[in-house]
């Protein structure tokens, strides 16, 4: 057999067991059994940075209240915020309004059906217009996200190579020439579904692996080298105060921050500078009810390693304006609500904000994720 036709039939075959074993052991998920447009969408977006099995709850709640792509166009931001409190990145769910009000601008009520049409459509990167392509409207693009880039750098013995900005790109065109032309959805969901539940990154299990055969780094006894660590990101280490600003021990004060740090967000009033902090206060005639106490948060968000203290003040919302005024830069982009001190917790954004109420309330509120990673 000349080397070529060995090739592709190898290809085949592997393409063959991919598949086949995906439509054995696919999990049941609402958007497989129906892979309508605006299901695959909200699923795509929700589960950046998580796990299906995570998103679940989530995606069931967010398409029971928001069933369609008019209704989410039009969906106010307090219930935006609501539906998607504990998912992170609160930036995510504007970006998919943004989206459907572009798809209702451009397409009325129908939905773009072709990838390069999905990747105009905000919110939609290239591995999210992929996956609608293929799995909705059966166009032959694949999709390229972290279980498929394990998959590969396993099966192919690639190294180092994976983590290159260049990569990627790569090896969408390579997966572009083995993509299974008659069903594609399929063959990108069981790749993924191969890295998410059988190619894990610690203790694969290589026995139930439909494709094993014809994997370099199992036959070679190397699956544990496979990718290689991921470099380092450098950290930039962040000192912040969190005020929690009450009145009257019934209200709480919190601010919608509309840009900068933690932009599109509800929360607390994060200030970087405590020793300006505490000068304000003292012109305003607030010196006795400012607290430091000794409360302290730790949190990382992408690049930022957060050194937190949690000061608490007593003070009318008006007199925490003026203070965020001549303390932040960014205090035009910031707008203050009072809350009754139930209502905190439903109205937190972020795992950081949950995070400094904790520390206020220890006993009496929830944490408001174990996905606290994700910020």
């Amino acid at each position: 057999m000349h080397p070529k036709e060995s090739e592709d039939a190898t290809v085949e075959l592997c393409r063959e067991s991919l598949l086949s074993w995906y439509g054995q052991v696919k999990r049941d998920f609402p958007w497989r059994s129906n892979p309508d447009p605006y299901h695959v969408w909200v699923c795509e977006v929700m589960s950046q940075q998580t796990t299906l099995k995570v998103v679940l709850p989530y995606f069931e709640r967010f398409v029971e209240a928001l069933p369609n792509c008019r209704s989410l166009a039009e969906a106010p931001e307090s219930q935006l915020r609501s539906l998607w409190q504990g998912l992170g990145y609160y930036s995510r769910v504007r970006n998919l309004q943004r989206g459907a009000l572009h798809i209702l601008s451009n397409y009325g009520e129908e939905f773009p059906n072709a990838y390069e049409s999905w990747l105009a459509v905000p919110s939609c990167g290239p591995y999210t217009a992929a996956v609608i392509a293929s799995v909705c409207f059966g166009e032959a693009v694949p999709c390229v996200d972290g279980n498929v880039v394990r998959v590969v750098s396993r099966h192919a013995k690639r190294g180092a190579e994976v983590w290159a900005p260049s990569f990627r790109n790569e090896l969408m065109r390579e997966l572009g020439e083995i993509i299974c032309r008659k069903n594609p959805g399929d063959f990108n969901q069981a790749l993924m579904e191969l890295g998410a539940t059988v190619c894990k990154p610690r203790r694969p299990l290589c026995e139930a692996c439909p494709v094993q055969t014809s994997c370099q780094s199992h036959a070679d006894g190397c699956v544990h080298l496979y990718p290689p660590p991921k470099p380092q990101k450098s950290f930039r280490d962040v000192e912040l105060v969190g005020l929690v600003a009450q009145e009257g021990g019934q209200r709480v004060h919190l601010v919608h921050r509309r840009r900068g740090f933690l932009s599109e967000t509800c929360g607390f009033p994060l200030l970087t500078n405590r020793e300006e902090l505490c000068r304000r206060v003292r012109h305003l005639g607030l010196e006795g009810a400012l607290d430091f106490g000794s409360r302290l948060v730790k949190h990382t968000i992408t690049r930022n390693r957060i050194r937190l203290t949690v000061a608490e003040l007593r003070c009318s919302s008006s007199q925490l304006s003026r203070l965020i005024s001549s303390c932040s830069q960014d205090s035009t982009h910031i707008e203050v609500q009072s809350v009754g001190t139930s209502q905190v917790r439903d109205n937190l954004s972020s795992s950081l904000d949950c995070k400094i109420w904790e520390q206020v309330f220890p006993s009496r509120f929830r944490r408001c994720s174990s996905e606290s990673e994700l910020w």
